[in-house]
């Protein structure tokens, strides 16, 4: 399977294949901007029409078809994936002082 063929297939993992090719893997900020400005867009897509397969209720996610849970699936991706975000936000906040203790304790 060529390169292109493996990040066609696994579109969510953006640096998974830059590894094989002995690129630098992204921050964590740039992986979250790249899913944010490339993958969300077609997974909110994708998310709304599969929410509209109407699968029995004992599947996870299984509605019957209902167009109301249908509309609630792309607004659910949206919340997880600004929670991811603001948690990012959040780690970078408490990591600043540390990074400063540690670099005026370094001296």
């Amino acid at each position: 399977m060529n390169v292109e063929v493996r990040q066609q297939l696994f579109c969510l993992a953006h640096g998974q294949a830059d590894v094989h090719r002995k690129a630098p893997v992204p921050s964590v900020s740039e992986t979250l901007s790249l899913f944010v400005r490339k993958t969300l867009s077609r997974l909110l897509g994708v998310s709304f029409v599969v929410s509209l397969i109407p699968l029995s209720q004992d599947y996870v996610l299984g509605n019957s078809g209902e167009v109301f849970f249908a509309l609630l699936t792309p607004l659910i991706l949206l919340l997880v994936t600004g929670l991811v975000i603001v948690s990012w936000w959040a780690i970078c906040i408490i990591m600043f002082p540390i990074r400063v203790l540690a670099h005026n304790l370094a001296r």
